[in-house]
């Protein structure tokens, strides 16, 4: 699958190496535990609706496969005829429809998406009998206490504001061609804070930090397994969706020079 190159470089980068960036976001393209009593066969999905400025240029992902038995066990397919529809009640009440349309490979995007922290989506997704219902509030934009500071130590600390919409944070630390990576989950009605130890030494002005606030599908989706750190994993024993496995969720992100 092609993807924005910088963030393809970085994604391979953290994690060793995965072949894709849906396996980064979603763990997708994975084999399910044979030996899970109760599995059945259906949609694997993967959704994500992200506002703020980016680090990459995919704002909306969405991803369909469909798990299938075999003699030997299960195998995913990838689905490139399924029917994704979505609806955004936004603050002030407002509702939008869209209908991502397949890319190639099972991806499934719409530009026309308009998104803001505060948004509550509905997401329904649907292939020959199969249909998987998900929904989605969108956390608010982090806000940091007093900016990111460069220490004495040539470490970069900043603390993100106590938050209850946000479950999880992604931190990218960049200056040119480096950068650094972080994931913690806050603790609720906490600050929750931050100090990254570049192998290089930053620079005002020329460092930046991009911070990504998960919603509480996306966090339990990632964390509620021993796959936290390793996307490329099945995770048999958890689903935020109805009718089906996978997640869908929102992302909110905020992008700081540090001082």
């Amino acid at each position: 699958m092609k993807r924005p190159l910088f963030l393809l470089i970085l994604v391979i980068t953290i994690f060793n190496s995965c072949a894709k960036i849906g396996e980064y976001y979603a763990g997708l393209n994975l084999q399910p535990d044979v030996d899970s009593a109760g599995f059945k066969p259906g949609l694997n999905v993967y959704g994500v609706i992200k506002t703020g400025p980016d680090l990459d240029t995919i704002n909306q992902y969405f991803e369909v496969e469909r798990i299938v038995s075999l003699k030997s066990g299960y195998d995913s397919l990838t689905i490139n005829g399924a029917e994704i529809k979505l609806e955004r009640v936004a603050a002030n009440g407002e509702v939008s429809y869209y209908k991502p349309l397949n890319t190639n490979d099972g991806i499934y995007t719409d530009t026309t998406i308009a998104a803001a922290p505060g948004d509550k989506w509905l997401y329904r997704c649907s292939f020959d009998t199969f249909v998987v219902t998900a929904e989605c509030t969108i956390p608010d934009t982090p806000h940091l206490k007093n900016g990111a500071e460069i220490t004495a130590t040539h470490s970069v600390k900043f603390t993100v504001l106590s938050d209850l919409t946000a479950f999880m944070y992604d931190v990218y630390l960049l200056n040119g061609a480096n950068y650094l990576f972080e994931k913690k989950v806050p603790e609720k009605g906490t600050d929750t804070e931050f100090e990254l130890k570049p192998e290089w030494d930053p620079s005002v002005g020329a460092t930046v930090v991009y911070i990504f606030a998960y919603d509480e599908n996306l966090e339990k989706y990632y964390t509620t397994s021993n796959t936290f750190f390793k996307p490329n994993a099945f995770r048999p024993s958890f689903t935020t969706v109805i009718g089906g496995y996978g997640t869908f969720g929102g992302i909110s992100s905020t992008k700081v020079v540090v001082n």
